[in-house]
């Protein structure tokens, strides 16, 4: 992710996705442990 700000609405909701669900697999793996 070079780029600062994003450059569409669509690129935004794509980086909240990703990150969702890095947060997610972190809690799952704190769950789990």
């Amino acid at each position: 992710m070079s780029k600062g700000a994003p450059t569409s609405a669509d690129d935004f909701l794509t980086g909240l996705k990703g990150q969702r669900v890095l947060v997610t697999a972190g809690a799952g793996g704190i769950g789990l442990a």
